[in-house]
């Protein structure tokens, strides 16, 4: 087994750093944040991710898993096997991908001993060609033959299970011996099978191309549901069955208003930017995604605007995944910013860091429970399928609040059976009675 030192533990860097310990390797997790370190030191985890903090304390309990704040803190005389990168490569306004972050840590491991002879694996994402640009600002005429780019096909809310039970391993690097190297030593002998070599541009572009299109996928997905709809047909019926076809595929069944992940905005955004003219269908789906985030935007505007002065809005799950707390670029930061000054508005997201979303949004209040944030409200929006929503007493919770209420489920997260045909896609009302509690609720 192998030392590896793992730089950054976010949402890809810590659940691969206790993946790979559970392997039997002896991983050390290098990250610049004083305050997760020291709760990961504490077998703590720093955000909410399904079953992170069981593994966590798992690992830490082996001592094979470690956390340090800097390269200097690591033990100097102990060689390293793999350092891998997994810190942040974010999008620009452009499309384009910045490579600060990604390029400033290359060149300290150039100059760190213990890493001389190291494998050098990147996760982070990187656009085309970026990998060759990387070795090209770095002096060392050996990293290239030591490199190998490994992106993450990760869904946050299963990282675990992609992790240990992977579709495919793509592997990008100079030559195919480097890459069985990495195969080799770091991965288990059953995934073997499962890893595709090729070049770093090809790498590159089967990650960001991959989440092009599920983000087109999603996209398309909204807008049967908008046709499916406007006819008063049920579009979870309708969608449940065309994603029944193999040839298409069950992610049709995920689809969120406005592309809600991340992920898929960004790659989907790079990749507009270097396809040019060969990327109608590209552009489009991202002009659409914006499009229908500014409609979700004004349904449920215009929707608290005819209820009369200062509504309740219960917003329930800030982000886009089930028991996940990231919420970077989720929808909810725009309804948020709509509703302020339209409506008294609580919050509750029992994974998400809810006080920084709303610090800079007065009059928005976060409440600690799910039942105590839904009681009372004119409007409650649910954004997120977290798994408290799946328990709720849709009967009790219902007649809790007001009596003529309305519910937006963007989550999905309603029983099926209970759901009635929507004027928007994504959002559920019924005239007359509720079929979740006794009372009525609005026809929008």
């Amino acid at each position: 087994m192998s030392r590896v030192v793992v730089i950054g533990a976010g949402y890809v860097g810590l659940p691969s750093a206790i993946w790979l310990t559970d392997l039997g390797h002896e991983v050390t997790v290098i990250d610049c944040a004083p305050e997760r370190v020291a709760l990961l030191r504490r077998l703590q985890p720093p955000f909410s991710c399904p079953e992170l903090s069981l593994r966590l304390q798992a690992a830490g309990s082996t001592e094979r898993l470690t956390f340090e704040l800097s390269f200097e803190d690591y033990q100097p005389n102990v060689d390293v096997g793999m350092v891998m990168l997994a810190v942040p490569a974010d999008t620009r306004p452009d499309g384009s991908v910045d490579l600060s972050i990604v390029a400033t840590v290359i060149k300290t491991l150039v100059a760190w001993q213990p890493a001389r002879n190291a494998l050098v694996c990147v996760r982070s994402t990187l656009s085309v060609g970026d990998s060759v640009r990387i070795l090209a600002a770095v002096e060392d005429s050996d990293l290239p033959n030591r490199y190998v780019y490994w992106p993450a096909f990760l869904g946050q809310h299963r990282a675990f299970v992609d992790l240990a039970q992977p579709d495919r391993i793509v592997l990008g690097s100079r030559r195919a011996q480097i890459a069985k190297s990495f195969v080799d030593r770091i991965l288990p002998t059953d995934l073997h099978n499962r890893v595709l070599t090729m070049s770093f541009e090809e790498a590159e572009a089967t990650k960001q191309m991959s989440n092009s299109v599920l983000a087109v996928n999603q996209v398309l997905t909204a807008e049967l549901a908008s046709i499916c709809e406007k006819y008063a047909i049920k579009s979870e019926v309708v969608i449940r069955g065309i994603a029944g076809d193999y040839r298409i595929g069950q992610e049709l069944l995920e689809h969120r208003p406005g592309l809600g992940d991340l992920c898929l905005r960004k790659d989907l955004s790079a990749m507009c930017k270097i396809a040019g003219d060969n990327g109608v269908l590209l552009q489009s789906a991202a002009r659409r995604s914006d499009e229908l985030r500014r409609l979700a935007v004004g349904n449920l505007i215009g929707h608290v605007c005819r209820i009369g002065p200062q509504p309740n809005v219960a917003m329930v799950g800030l982000g886009y995944a089930s028991g996940v707390g990231d919420t970077r670029g989720a929808l909810s930061h725009q309804l948020l910013a709509a509703l302020q000054g339209r409506a008294k508005v609580r919050v509750w997201d029992g994974y998400a860091d809810v006080s920084s979303v709303i610090a800079a949004m007065p009059g928005i209040e976060a409440f600690p429970s799910l039942e105590v944030c839904l009681r009372g409200a004119d409007v409650a929006v649910l954004l997120v399928d977290h798994p408290e929503l799946r328990q709720v007493d849709w009967q009790t919770q219902g007649e809790s609040m007001r009596e003529v209420h309305s519910i937006f489920d963007f989550a999905h997260a309603l029983p099926a059976s209970q759901r009635g045909a929507s004027e928007f896609s994504h959002a559920w009302y019924t005239a007359g009675s509720c079929p979740l509690c006794s009372r009525s609720a609005d026809v929008v």
